[in-house]
This record gives C-alpha cells, structure tokens and sequence, in this order.
C-alpha cells in the first residue's frame, strides 16, 4: 500500500485519539463509538487499523476506551 495512503490514515487515527480524549472519554460520544464499533467499512476504526497493521486493542486504551473481552 502507498505510504502516503498510510501517512493520510494514520493521521487520521491520530486526530481520533486527540479528540477521544478531549471528549471526557464518554462512550456515547462520536469517537467512543467509532473506536467501540466492529465495523470494517472503510474509514471505520477497525478498517484504519488494518491498513496501519496495528492491533485494535493496543490503540483503544490510548484514547481511553478499552473492550471488555468475553470470558
């Protein structure tokens, strides 16, 4: 994938993470939905951090948000 393809989504993700957490991490907030979703359209949280090849679940905590993973 072109990097500046990446550059531009990881920005992206970037300004995510920026607002998330100067949002009083609310999760019924735009970004806590967006980083809650399991969506993989284009855009989406999870769809970003596959292009990037980062793991989801390392990156929510960052902008505060974490899922709870089922027993």
């Amino acid at each position: 994938m072109d990097q500046k393809f990446r550059n531009l989504w990881a920005a992206v993700l970037k300004q995510a993470i920026k607002d998330a957490q100067q949002s009083f991490n609310n999760s019924l907030t735009s970004p806590g939905l967006w980083f809650r979703s399991n969506s993989h359209a284009v855009g989406s949280f999870l769809w970003i951090c596959g292009v990037l090849n980062i793991d989801p679940e390392l990156v929510r905590p960052v902008a505060g948000f974490e899922m709870k993973r089922a027993a």
